[in-house]
């Protein structure tokens, strides 16, 4: 189902419970600043209405009927790495979320979360910044930032003025073709300043660099980082 397009925030809602999809159009509609241009309630469905119009975010669902969300994310991630996905799910935020941001979503939100949180989620991950709760801020401080901690914060001070680039890019969820068109480089380049990156952080591979950058933002890095980058 597609509706006339404006100027609003435009939001394709891939959900396979008629209920869920029906509650989530009512809440984002009386929000001005969005717009729900299309619902699906599985992955061919979603593909069709990306390929008429395409939106400025999907929430997804990680359970659809006859497909997986999860892989779904890992698609766009790989095909559409321009499409701004937050996962609303009823799985355990706990065990998903770090899951999903790895795949490349910029959101994880529970079901059963207050509507003030989801109108917070669409509208952080609608502008490409990364949302997750404070339960699951938690969690990945304490998986990360008690290890080393002040040692990596004066390690990201020694990163060269491109590296601590590449690495709040990062760390807003930007993926490395992403990267690579902002700033003009190859892919290539872009993946050796994120291999310096890890070097210079003791992180042993890509997915422990996304944590450790999803942390930093939580955290909100050094004053001086954000500075210093200019994107």
């Amino acid at each position: 189902m597609l509706t006339e397009i404006g100027q609003k925030k435009k939001i394709l809602i891939v959900e396979d419970h008629p209920v869920a999809r029906l509650g989530l159009t009512k809440v984002l509609s009386r929000e001005n600043d969005f717009q729900i241009i299309g619902e699906a309630e599985d992955v061919n469905q979603a593909l069709e209405i990306i390929e008429k119009i395409t939106p400025d975010i999907i929430i997804l669902d990680l359970s659809l009927k006859s497909s997986n969300g999860l892989e779904f994310q890992k698609y766009i991630k790989a095909n559409r790495p321009d499409l701004n996905v937050l996962v609303v799910s009823m799985f355990d935020e706990t065990i998903y979320a770090v899951r999903v941001l790895e795949a490349g979503a910029k959101g994880y939100l529970m079901k059963d979360a207050p509507v003030e949180d989801l109108i917070k989620a669409v509208q952080a991950v609608s502008s490409g910044r990364i949302y997750v709760s404070d339960n699951v801020k938690s969690k990945i401080m304490g998986n990360l930032s008690f290890r080393k901690t002040d040692e990596n914060i004066s390690s990201i001070s020694s990163l060269s003025s491109r590296e601590q680039q590449v690495f709040l890019m990062i760390s807003r969820g930007w993926r490395t073709r992403q990267i690579a068109q902002k700033l003009g480089l190859s892919i290539k380049t872009i993946e050796t300043y994120c291999s310096h990156i890890k070097d210079k952080l003791n992180l042993s591979n890509a997915a422990e660099l996304l944590r450790y950058a999803v942390q930093w933002s939580i955290h909100d890095g050094k004053s001086e980082t954000r500075e210093t980058v200019n994107i």
